[in-house]
């Protein structure tokens, strides 16, 4: 008998021990607070032991599911209606019972009767109404205490059906199943860090729908498009492939210690930088000071390619969600930022292929006017160029969207205060596409069809619901090229509600037309009756240019060539080049290789009726070695290729040289031209030279 209690709490801990390994594990942004997606289907899923038999009750709807062998279950709701009554969500398991009778089993034992009803989770206070993803970097992270009239925003923030989920920075080599983060009802308790953009989009379609609003800000600052892209997504990505080469070889060589001197070098450059801005009167952008040391390459760098898709995006599905927003875009702004459309069109898909949802809603900002004002009538550059890449996957990839900002920047600061405009820019175009609200001027103005006609160019816009306006007296902002490839500026009248005429004193024949083609187009002025901007725009001859550009290939150092970009890869970009005390507009072509297989790449430059000969620029890359070689082969109509020029470029500067194209005036002709790295050159990855096409002169 008196081993009976020893028997007896041997038998509780064993029931215990038991418990404990078929506890069900939920992911953090399956929580209390929450706000479920209404009239979908609503995924609920977690962990438990293999064979699990998991029940999920909600708003009078049970669900029955059995974990599986890997431990991973997942049952759907039937499509709920929105409401704003706080309901709870309970999720139970075989186990329960034996919970129910280790609890009461241990009531006994202290002379207490058990109360336990088996519950294994309860989440409470549950909405249903509208969720969205908002992602990116520092625009989309950018708090609301750092936005316009922050403390009267922040003090007005009483939305209690409006919820927020902050996910925790996470870093992962390969994707994750969960996220540190918790839903908190908004409140100016809890608005003030949380992001800007996301808590205006929310509260304009909080105000609008009458339905709770549940916002998923997901986002790091500094970060480009590859680090949110998952790898399988970006197979085919040359920029993707070279970026993750680089932090390749740098972490091969990589040293703490270094590293550490390195920042703290970084640091007091810019501390002797910002204290140089402060003596001019702080003019311009103050100069980027960094916080800490850059870590390891690739397991402590946010920029390292998949690395925030494994650990911030990966995680958060299959969560129901709306649609996602995306303000993201400076990172990518250089030198490649033409190729953005591609890399964004692959995130896209990729998310939406994660979720399982079909093609939900995608909505993202066009970057706006920022750094010094414009002072020719076109300036190329990395920024011009990735709002044509954002303008350019709304209108070819389904159910997307663009806001435009180009007029609510700030010259001096890459991050700007007035989120308000660019979250209200985002719910109108959610309004419209998503929720049908037909009334609403959901977009400024954006080119639709154009036509090159002489001396005149017409140009018809979508305008968004609201014909076109000006903002002041006479229409600012166009430019053309003329057929002698200058640049000038140009007039415009508006036609009709929705179109534009566009000349120029002097113009005979107009090639090109640019509209608010500058990194900041300040004084632009082409707008909607409700006052929306319209997207900066060019069309004309330079897309021919980019698009001569054919019959890629790579040429392996055994003899074989294969088509497209295997193991190599030719990036494009237009902007502008100076050679000697000239400025001209230029196609830049950037080859690189990923491995030593690569012998050279090569491409055809297809020239239709060769009016004059073809200018060009060549440069090695500081990590080519001894130099590279190019080799410009010609063929006419009909004709076999033959060599026009075989050059070697060992400096770093630009060289320039001309191709003679005389003989062939009034000719189609196509230039093969061949680029060979050189034995020397570290083809490890990285670009190892620079090709400027001058296509003006």
């Amino acid at each position: 008998m008196k081993q009976f209690p020893l028997i007896l709490i041997f038998s509780f801990l064993c029931l215990q021990f038991a418990i404990v390994q078929a506890e069900v594990k939920m992911p953090a942004v399956l929580a209390d607070h929450m706000v479920l997606q209404r009239e979908q289907p609503v995924p609920i899923w977690g962990w438990a032991d293999p064979g699990e038999r998991i029940t999920v009750e909600f708003a009078g709807q049970t669900k029955q599911t059995v974990a599986a062998d890997d431990g991973t279950w997942r049952i759907h709701l039937d499509p709920l209606a929105a409401s704003s009554e706080p309901r709870s969500l309970t999720i139970r398991s075989q186990s329960s019972a034996l919970k129910s009778q280790s609890s009461g089993l241990k009531s006994e034992s202290s002379g207490l009767k058990s109360q336990s009803s088996g519950l294994l989770h309860q989440l409470s206070d549950i909405l249903v109404g509208e969720v969205w993803l908002c992602s990116g970097q520092s625009n989309m992270r950018m708090g609301v205490r750092g936005s316009l009239n922050a403390g009267a925003e922040i003090a007005a923030a009483q939305y209690p059906k409006i919820r927020l989920f902050h996910v925790g920075d996470a870093l992962a080599q390969q994707p994750q199943s969960d996220v540190q983060g918790s839903w908190k009802a908004c409140s100016p308790g809890t608005v003030g860090g949380f992001s800007a953009t996301a808590y205006y989009f929310g509260r304009k379609l909080h105000q609008e729908l009458n339905v709770p609003i549940g916002l998923v800000a997901s986002s790091w600052g500094g970060t480009p498009i590859e680090a949110w892209t998952p790898a399988q997504a970006a197979k085919d990505d040359p920029q993707y492939a070279m970026r993750k080469s680089v932090y390749d070889n740098q972490a091969r060589n990589y040293s703490a210690a270094q590293a550490q001197a390195k920042f703290e070098q970084q640091v007091a450059n810019a501390n002797t930088k910002i204290a140089a801005w402060k003596a001019n009167g702080q003019k311009g952008p103050r100069p980027y000071k960094p916080n800490r040391s850059s870590g390891h390459p690739q397991t402590e760098n946010p920029k390292y390619p998949s690395s925030l898709y494994n650990g911030m995006i990966h995680p958060l599905a299959p969560l129901g969600i709306k649609g996602a927003i995306w303000y993201q875009g400076e990172a990518n702004a250089g030198a490649h930022a033409s190729y953005y459309r591609v890399q964004l069109e692959n995130l896209i898909t990729s998310w939406r292929a994660l979720w399982g949802q079909g093609d939900f809603p995608f909505y993202f900002v066009q970057l706006p006017n920022y750094r010094q004002l414009w002072t020719e009538p076109v300036e190329n550059g990395g920024w011009p160029d990735i709002r044509e890449s954002f303008m350019q996957t709304a209108k070819e990839v389904p159910n997307t969207g663009m806001a435009i900002t180009i007029d609510i920047g700030e010259a001096s600061d890459i991050h700007p205060k007035n989120k308000q405009g660019v979250g209200d820019r985002l719910a109108r175009l959610a309004l419209y596409q998503t929720y049908g609200q037909q009334d609403i001027v959901w977009t400024g103005p954006i080119i639709a069809e154009h036509r090159l006609q002489g001396d005149k160019a017409y140009v018809t816009f979508e305008t968004g619901g609201a014909p076109l306006a000006v903002k002041g007296d006479v229409l600012k902002g166009f430019a053309v090229m003329t057929a002698d490839g200058n640049i000038v500026p140009a007039d415009a009248d508006i036609l009709s509600e929705q179109s534009v005429v566009v000349t120029a004193p002097g113009v005979a024949e107009i090639r090109t037309v640019y509209y608010a083609w500058a990194d900041n187009p300040e004084g632009s002025n082409l707008i909607n009756q409700a006052g929306l901007p319209a997207s900066p725009f060019r069309f004309g001859e330079y897309q021919s240019w980019q698009d001569r550009l054919s019959n890629v290939r790579t040429l392996l150092r055994d003899g074989r060539e294969l088509p497209g970009l295997q193991h190599g890869a030719i990036l494009r970009s237009a902007g502008d080049i100076t050679l000697g005390e000239q400025t001209h507009s230029a196609l830049f072509v950037h080859p690189a290789f990923f491995d030593g297989n690569v012998g050279a790449v090569s491409f055809d430059l297809e020239l239709q009726d060769v009016r004059k000969d073809l200018r060009f620029a060549l440069a090695k890359a500081t990590n080519a070695g001894d130099g590279i070689l190019l080799k410009v082969l010609c063929r006419t109509d009909g004709s076999g290729f033959s060599e026009l020029a075989h050059i070697a470029a060992n400096n770093p500067e630009w060289q320039t040289h001309t191709l003679s194209l005389s003989k062939w005036r009034g000719q189609n002709v196509t230039l093969r031209f061949i680029i060979d790295p050189g034995p020397t050159t570290n083809n490890d990855g990285f670009h190892i030279g620079d090709l400027a096409l001058v296509t003006t002169d």
